[in-house]
């Protein structure tokens, strides 16, 4: 898919936005830019698989000793079992926003291409030629959130992305996106998304398949 846009001339996130079905690390990271996906939460299919095989191999069992026959989900029932995925696992292919204000839209493109550094709303202000002030008054229009907050929207969803990847430290991760000294994530992380990064790792590391 990324080649089929690449050739049409289409870019990726800023014209076509990619979400991969299942978050398979090889196919999803490979690609440039790489593949937000689907995680389908392995896990929890693992336990329902389970819990119906124990049910039906329960139910043979009682009907062989001539017991009562327990009610159970039978093979039929059981191809109908839908189960929610996880969530989305966010990745270059769908990290961009796109406003109509051309100005809010050469700024993103600044704080997606350089979040990783120490920027602030001045640096994104000089990189597109415009004040501070006009800026900040078309981020408030069209995104509703000033520039600081996407510059934290942008970093906190890579240390998503890479707390979910599992491979590299919290101290690690901080400096890669941007934050700084670790404690500097610890504390953004924690008061905008509700939980701590090693909460928020082990939480994904848990739906991947073993």
């Amino acid at each position: 898919m990324v080649q089929l846009c690449q050739s049409r001339g289409w870019r990726v996130p800023q014209d076509v936005s990619i979400v991969a079905g299942y978050n398979e690390l090889t196919l999803c990271e490979h690609p440039q830019p790489s593949l937000s996906s689907v995680e389908l939460g392995y896990e929890r299919v693992g336990y329902e698989a389970a819990r119906l095989l124990h049910e039906l191999m329960e139910t043979r069992h009682s009907s062989r000793g001539g017991g009562r026959r327990k009610q159970s989900t039978t093979a039929a029932e059981a191809e109908h079992i839908f189960l929610q995925p996880r969530g989305l696992v966010i990745r270059e292919s769908t990290d961009f926003v796109a406003p109509d204000d051309e100005l809010v839209a050469a700024a993103l493109h600044f704080i997606s291409e350089n979040a990783h550094r120490s920027i602030n709303r001045e640096d994104v202000a000089r990189a597109v030629v415009a004040e501070v002030r006009t800026l900040q008054n078309h981020f408030q229009e069209h995104l509703g959130r000033p520039i600081v907050a996407e510059i934290r929207r942008v970093r906190i969803e890579r240390a998503k992305r890479e707390l979910a990847d599992g491979r590299r430290s919290l101290a690690e991760i901080s400096r890669a996106v941007g934050f700084g000294p670790v404690n500097r994530l610890q504390h953004v992380f924690r008061r905008e998304v509700g939980m701590t990064p090693g909460e928020y790792r082990r939480q994904w590391l848990q739906t991947k398949p073993r």
